[in-house]
């Protein structure tokens, strides 16, 4: 540099902050101080509300005290010298040889000393480095030394590179000064810095609240640094990586479910804050309510209605609010309970449950039913008698597949006659088959063998006697049709009988119980298929030839359905109707219809048994309806009177019974006389 430029520098520098400065660690001719105030500004840093501050345009040029140096000041009052070159930075060399050519004490002008190298005005690190350079004039005696003077400790010999170490935090200010060897001593420059190794705080002064339902959230954050200054915020979003956002936030199209925000802030020297979150749920829902247990569409007048929910919310499970009416009624509710709601009178009943969560998200469910009278009053009378009449009717199975199976039948009759011999029984004969119009078929009883003109058998005959000859009626009376219909030969027996035919008029009494046996190794017709009567068919026909005055049983001795053994073995068809027709009339209950297997080898007990249920059938009363059960104690409401045959009046009769479907089984016979029964049955 010239001498004059140098002139220039020093008159446009000397006593100025910013000549050399900062950014770059390069001395330079223009700083800039983001945080401080000018040089010269004399505002009360402690009142930032100073009316003499020179920037206010209200109060134009109020000198206030000087705050001092602020990071990036550099101070310059070193005098040029001519022919003195300064360094490019980075390079600096200073020479410290004593001019020989120049006498001592003959020196009188000032040496020079520059800052080529510094920190930046902040940093966040605890050490920086200084370079200095200095010179004497061209003609001057030489440079002696270099002190320094770092942060107020006082000057001291240094060298033209100056390593600070275990700064602490805040500001720190270097001076320097040349001194040639005639102890001429150069103007003082000196740096300021600010080491910044504290981070900013951070604060989040609006956020969602915690719970809401909206699909947007707004935040605010707020920071102070007492150092460098905050720089930037960053934010990150459900997890999401950290990016740069501003100190108002805005967030759009926000699912529903949890989220979470956390930001954080920078200074300008990279010191980095703690992070802070901020957790919220987006409730768009409204609570779930599931109904557990509901009273039927309609339940009986004087039951209880029992109504089981429980309510559930994904986001707020502990902060539901549940309210329910019945009937426009407010009701003591909450959210997981049963309630016993009791019907006291024919009428609608809505019941309606409202939750809603802490938001005010909010569901609804009704439930409705209606308590009717749906029974109604009634009376059976039945008279029993002396005789017990009881009236069996075999079809059998004339096919020639079942020689077998009929003399298995004929051996074993004595098994089941046992068991009614206290009744007043009749047992005929008919066949399974419909296809012939000949006499022992389409419905026809069969004749006795050795009995002439005999049809029905009964107890005034001789035993003996009457199981020879109907073992050997079932095995004598040839082969019949391939195409078995037992049901259908049991209706044309029961038509005959309506019809006055004889024996049938004779062997169907009134008042008698009915037990049909069918032996067959097939299904009705044959397989099943194209049956003419159905067993409900049946069943109905029987009831409304007798107005349901008659007690008819259906047992099968038949290839039962599941027995996969015995139609396989012996080429059968399984008796999937026969079986059906049974079980609608009471398989499984005490007077009801026996399943029995055709391939038994000994029928002995299958008989039996039919016998025992035509004798408990004997000790039971038929109902109009299955009883019905009024006051929901689980037991239905029957009363049972009794009078002799010789008595006037009904008496309370208290035997032990069964209730049975239709049927009260008694577990003795009843006695001779008179019996009526009130209970209810159902409307609908």
């Amino acid at each position: 540099m010239s001498f004059l430029k140098l002139i220039f520098v020093v008159l446009s520098c000397s006593l100025l902050v910013g000549c050399l400065g900062g950014g770059g660690g390069e001395a330079n001719t223009s700083a800039t101080d983001n945080t401080a105030s000018d040089v010269g500004d004399t505002q009360d840093p402690n009142n930032p509300n100073d009316p003499s501050d020179p920037n206010d345009p209200s109060d134009p040029g109020d000198p206030q005290p000087d705050p001092g140096p602020q990071p990036g000041d550099i101070v310059e009052q070193s005098e040029g010298v001519q022919g003195v070159t300064y360094p490019e930075p980075g390079t600096t060399t200073v020479n410290f040889d004593r001019n020989p050519k120049i006498e001592p004490n003959s020196d009188n002008v000032k040496p020079i000393i520059a800052i080529t190298h510094h920190p930046a005005n902040y940093i966040p690190n605890t050490s920086g480095t200084i370079e200095l350079w200095a010179a004497d004039n061209d003609n001057g005696i030489g440079l002696q030394s270099i002190s320094c003077d770092i942060d107020g400790s006082g000057y001291s010999d240094c060298s033209e590179q100056v390593d600070l170490t275990n700064l602490s935090e805040g500001l720190h200010t270097i001076k320097a000064r040349a001194i040639d060897y005639d102890d001429n001593e150069s103007g003082e420059v000196s740096y300021t810095f600010y080491v910044d190794t504290t981070p900013p705080q951070v604060i989040i002064t609006q956020a969602p609240e915690p719970m809401n339902s909206e699909s947007q959230a707004q935040f605010q954050f707020s920071s102070n640094d007492d150092g460098s200054g905050v720089s930037h915020y960053e934010c990150s979003v459900d997890g999401g990586g950290f990016s740069q956002c501003q100190e108002s936030q805005a967030l759009d199209d926000l699912s529903e479910g949890n989220h979470n925000l956390v930001v954080r802030t920078v200074d300008s020297v990279g010191n980095q804050s703690s992070e802070v979150s901020h957790n919220w749920v987006v409730d768009q829902s409204a609570p779930v309510i599931q109904v557990n247990k509901r009273p039927a569409n309609q339940i009986y007048t004087g039951s209880v209605a029992v109504v089981n929910y429980s309510v559930t919310d994904t986001y707020s499970p502990n902060g539901i609010t549940v309210m329910c009416q019945l009937n426009g009624m407010a009701v003591s509710c909450a959210a997981d309970q049963d309630l016993s709601i009791p019907s006291s009178s024919p009428m609608n009943y809505n019941f309606v449950i409202t939750a809603t969560d802490a938001i005010g998200n909010s569901s609804q469910r009704s439930i409705q039913w209606e308590s009717v009278n749906i029974a109604e009053n009634r009376t059976t009378n039945q008279s029993v008698g002396e005789d017990r009449p009881v009236d069996i009717l075999f079809v059998i199975d004339n096919s020639g597949s079942m020689d077998y199976e009929r003399e298995n039948l004929a051996e074993r009759i004595d098994g089941m006659i046992d068991k009614i011999k206290d009744l007043n029984w009749q047992i005929a004969v008919t066949s399974t088959d419909m296809t012939n119009n000949d006499f022992k078929s389409n419905g026809r009883l069969l004749e006795f063998e050795g009995m002439s003109g005999t049809y029905v058998l009964n107890p005034s005959m001789n035993a003996a006697q009457a199981q020879y000859s109907f073992g050997q009626t079932i095995q004598n009376f040839g082969n019949g049709s391939g195409t078995e219909e037992g049901i259908l030969a049991s209706k044309k027996v029961i038509e005959r009988a309506v019809a006055g035919e004889a024996p049938h008029r004779d062997f169907i009494r009134d008042g008698a119980d009915l037990s049909i046996v069918v032996l067959s190794d097939e299904d009705e017709a044959s397989n099943g298929s194209g049956v003419d009567t159905s067993p409900q068919q049946f069943v109905n026909f029987v009831n409304n030839t007798y107005n349901g005055q008659k007690n008819m049983v259906f047992h099968s001795i038949i290839s039962r359905p599941g027995d996969q053994a015995c139609a396989n073995g012996e080429g059968y068809n399984v008796g999937h109707t026969y079986d059906e027709l049974s079980r609608l009339t009471g398989y499984g209950e005490l007077g009801g219809a026996i399943i029995g297997s055709v391939c038994e080898l000994d029928y002995t007990s299958q008989l039996a048994d039919i016998g025992q249920s035509v004798k408990d059938l004997q000790n039971s009363i038929t109902l109009d309806c299955n009883p019905f059960d009024s006051n929901s104690d689980g037991t239905p409401d029957v009363s049972i009177s009794y009078r002799a045959n010789a008595g006037s009046q009904y008496q309370s009769y208290s035997a032990s019974y069964q209730v049975q479907n239709r049927k009260l089984i008694f577990d003795d016979l009843l006695p001779p006389g008179d019996y009526k029964v009130d209970y209810q049955c159902r409307i609908n």
